[in-house]
């Protein structure tokens, strides 16, 4: 498991990491309240984007780089999605400015998404591209 991480320190463990980020994650679920479970999810994000940020597990520059920008967009679009709560649930009196405010809401985070799918993309080429010329030497 330790092969994409660096060998020292927490970073040789780093899948269990990973592996704990996501058991806390799918907890999360079982919050009822839709305004607390998306603050804490977004909490969450934020821990999570912070403690990549230090550690940088991955023995790769562009691995640490994609993971961090993936987690960043992940907190972007919880922030959103703390906003889209409070405007629906306490309902800014669905006027004009709240319906206007919950679009712009989601047209931010449909480009966030079509971003995101962009750096994969672009992220899969280069690594691809790297593989293929690394065996060639």
């Amino acid at each position: 498991f330790e092969g994409a991480f660096k060998k020292s320190g927490l970073c040789r463990t780093w899948e269990g990491v990973l592996e704990t980020r996501k058991l806390i994650m799918s907890l999360i679920f079982f919050i009822r309240n839709q305004q607390i479970k998306a603050v804490t999810a977004t909490i969450l994000c934020i821990l999570i984007l912070l403690h990549h940020e230090h550690y940088k597990p991955y023995t790769e520059k562009i691995s640490n780089y994609i993971e961090t920008t993936s987690l960043f967009f992940l907190t972007i679009v919880g922030l959103i999605n703390i906003c889209k709560a409070l405007v629906s649930e306490n309902a800014l009196d669905v006027n004009t400015k709240g319906t206007i405010v919950l679009q712009y809401m989601l047209f931010v985070e449909a480009l966030l998404f079509i971003a995101l799918i962009l750096i994969i993309i672009i992220s899969q080429i280069f690594i691809s591209l790297k593989v293929r010329y690394t065996k060639k030497l």
